[in-house]
This record gives C-alpha cells, structure tokens and sequence, in this order.
C-alpha cells in the first residue's frame, strides 16, 4: 500500500518481514533509493518484540508497539478501543465549539445538516 512516501508492508511473521524488507531493500538501491531507517518503523501483532536487523550492516528497523498509518492507531495487541473513544472525544469536541451555531435560531436545519456533516461527521471518521 502506498501513500505519498509511506509504504506499509504486511507479513504473516517475522521471517516474512525479513524477507520482504530485504527484497524491497534491494529494489530501492537498483533505483538508487535508500531505506531511512531513523524514520521506518515496524509493529507485530500478537508477537514477541524485537527488532530488525538489515543485512549488510542496513541498519536496525526498531519494533513499536502501537503505529498510526492514515490516521488509524494501530496496537501490538489489536485493540481499537483507544482509537474509537480519541474519535468520539474529537466530535464532541467539535459540537461544543458549534454549540452556538447549532443551537441558533436564525440558522436553518439544511445548514446546520451541512455544517455537522461538514465538520462534525468528518472529524469523527478521519480524525481529523
């Protein structure tokens, strides 16, 4: 998967991982690339934790134990339940500083409609 710069890549374990990486690493330097180890990271569900080691002297990719990637936190143990109720504390945020538009009178229910989708729909979906 790829997003501006960022790519991910899933593995069924850790030698997978190793393997991958290792292949991607190698089809980096035949186009002159680099993998940044400083900023690559890499997370295991449900695994022991250790890191990376690059063949020929690479650089070591560091295990984390949660990552976000598009806005989605990602834990080593698979629960959302952090992510869901940041999303949920987002939007009611956002309603509290719309309070006053939303409760106005002079303001119509389609543009009221427009501004809870605009803002508060979005901020709880994207977390943005």
């Amino acid at each position: 998967m790829l997003f501006t710069d960022d790519q991910l890549l899933i593995a069924q374990d850790y030698d997978g991982l190793e393997n991958t990486t290792m292949k991607l690493t190698d089809e980096y330097e035949l186009w002159g690339l680099r993998l940044n180890v400083e900023k690559t990271k890499y997370m295991a569900i449900g695994d022991t934790s250790r890191d990376l080691q690059l063949e020929d002297g690479k650089g070591i990719i560091s295990n984390v134990n949660e990552y976000t990637y598009l806005w989605v936190r990602l834990t080593k143990d698979g629960n959302h339940e952090p992510q869901i109720n940041e999303r949920i504390n987002r939007g009611r945020a956002a309603i509290t500083k719309l309070n006053s538009i939303l409760w106005d009178r002079d303001v119509t229910l389609k543009t009221k409609t427009n501004i809870y989708h605009a803002i508060v729909k979005s901020t709880i979906t994207y977390a943005a």
